[in-house]
């Protein structure tokens, strides 16, 4: 959806967009993916600690839905949520 409330069709390729969330805590331009789903980035630390270890921490919603990631030196997992089904996060 644009400014002017038109639709614009885009390709977006969310493996790029979950890479850059993790690099620099932005969504792109075309925003954050995952699973077919928009997700709106809402909290980043790029030095979360957790136990001897330290990784970036980023919780990402929708309405009813999330996601928290985890960045660490070689992964990057993500944890989704759905109210719907019961969970929070």
């Amino acid at each position: 959806l644009q400014d002017d409330m038109s639709e614009k069709k885009m390709t977006v390729n969310e493996a790029s967009g979950l890479l850059a969330v993790a690099k620099t805590g932005k969504a792109p331009a075309c925003g954050l993916w995952l699973g077919g789903e928009k997700y709106t980035v809402t909290q980043y630390d790029k030095a979360f600690e957790t136990g001897d270890h330290t990784v970036v921490k980023i919780f990402a919603n929708r309405p009813k839905q999330g996601v928290s990631i985890i960045v660490t030196t070689s992964q990057i997992i993500c944890g989704f949520y759905s109210e719907e089904k019961g969970q929070t996060a």
